[in-house]
């Protein structure tokens, strides 16, 4: 095989190719760019493509792609997108095994 002939892959689910298009042509319609992407081929291809300009409001930040979709933003974007899911995600988890922490402790000092 030849690098073009394996730079994009045949998906043999429909689902999963239609959310990568969606993904992609809504980071489009927000103004991102293609920097780079591979040859398409006819029939249902993930060609894997590098789009700069992306932020955080696109659906490619904050749903999985399952593509082979590269978003190039800018570094203070994604570590404030970091941030946002750390807070969203671990500290409600870690303040409830705190929490459940101190209520055992406590009970073992009474």
């Amino acid at each position: 095989m030849t690098p073009s002939s394996t730079a994009c892959r045949p998906d043999d689910q429909p689902a999963a190719l239609d959310k990568i298009k969606a993904h992609v042509a809504d980071a489009l319609a927000q103004w991102a760019t293609i920097a780079a992407q591979a040859t398409v081929p006819a029939g249902r291809y993930a060609c894997p493509t590098a789009l700069t300009g992306a932020t955080t409001a696109m659906m490619l930040a904050s749903e999985e792609t399952f593509g082979p979709i590269f978003r190039l933003m800018p570094m203070d974007q994604a570590r404030a997108k970091a941030v946002q899911v750390f807070r969203a995600l671990v500290l409600p988890e870690t303040r409830t095994i705190s929490a459940t922490a101190i209520r055992i402790r406590s009970r073992a000092d009474s």
